[in-house]
């Protein structure tokens, strides 16, 4: 049997404590009374512990069936889906959504989408969306109070400078184009953010301007990668961004994607997954990547596009 004693200003108090922890088994034993109130012993029957199946070896595994038809679906690279179930069979959750959570969080890097007070450029290939990304980033600190400065190093394209202004017109912040001539570095008062020039990622001599732009104005790379591209052109885009110290990823154009082996093979490559973009309007800025998030999204349109 277990013994408890409870303590409460009035009976009726310390008896409803009995029977939340003990439950309706309890037993009233005795009862005192002080200045300080009531308390109360009570006795209820004692579970202990299951050692038989906490000693078992034989444990149920999670439904790694579930979780590896989904990855394929995903068309996921074999090497990683393998990785991931190992990770699922170590954490034993039961729940697949949880225990893809966990094992998407062991084996790929995640990280928060922060911004400091120095500089943060925007990169990634022609038409992913930067300049979509720098005004939800930008709508984020306004509303946060910290409203950043914002410069446009896309020169090459007709026109940039004015499409970043159109986006950004709703937050009256009026983008600058960027001479890196007279840009100097430091830190500043306020962020600031860059809208760079969209680069081929298998071109060495773009990527190494980029690098080099980025160097000269101490500033952060930030990945922006369209979702729904193959495993190996994902990962082979990611992997030379992460090459030149592109640490943190944003994924963008996910409520156009089916299949998002894509985006597990670009985490693989190097950058964390940090913030996910839905769709062209501003105001629906950049929605967290969590591992639960992102698993709870592969398993669904695993089921959606198998019609189940």
């Amino acid at each position: 049997m277990l013994l408890r004693v409870f303590h409460a200003p009035s009976a009726s108090e310390a008896i409803a404590r009995v029977a939340a922890e003990l439950g309706e088994q309890a037993v009233i034993i005795a009862t005192r009374e002080d200045r300080t109130g009531v308390s109360v012993t009570a006795a209820a029957p004692d579970p202990g512990l299951d050692l038989d199946k906490l000693l078992r070896t034989d444990l149920p595994e999670p439904d790694t069936a579930r979780i590896q038809d989904s990855l394929r679906w995903h068309e996921t690279a074999p090497e990683l889906v393998q990785r991931l179930l190992a990770a699922v069979r170590a954490e034993r959750w039961q729940d697949p959504v949880q225990a893809l959570g966990q094992a998407l969080q062991a084996v790929l890097p995640f990280g928060e989408l922060t911004a400091s007070n120095g500089v943060l450029m925007v990169v990634g290939p022609n038409g992913a969306g930067k300049s979509v990304t720098v005004a939800k980033l930008a709508t984020a600190l306004v509303l946060a109070d910290r409203r950043p400065r914002v410069l446009s190093a896309d020169g090459a394209k007709a026109g940039g400078l004015a499409q970043l202004a159109d986006l950004l017109r709703p937050l009256q912040i009026q983008p600058s184009g960027l001479d890196p001539r007279a840009f100097v570095a430091g830190e500043g008062e306020r962020p600031l953010l860059v809208d760079s020039q969209g680069v081929n990622p298998f071109q060495s001599q773009e990527m190494m301007w980029l690098a080099e732009l980025a160097g000269a104005m101490r500033a952060e790379l930030l990945l922006v990668l369209p979702a729904g591209l193959s495993a190996g052109e994902a990962g082979d885009v990611a992997g030379n961004f992460a090459a030149i110290g592109c640490r943190r990823m944003v994924i963008s154009r996910l409520d156009n994607a089916r299949r998002l082996g894509g985006v597990l093979a670009a985490a693989e490559a190097g950058p964390a997954l940090a913030a996910a973009g839905i769709g062209p309007v501003i105001g629906s800025g950049l929605k967290p990547l969590t591992a639960v998030g992102l698993a709870r999204l592969l398993m669904s349109k695993a089921e959606l596009g198998d019609g189940r």
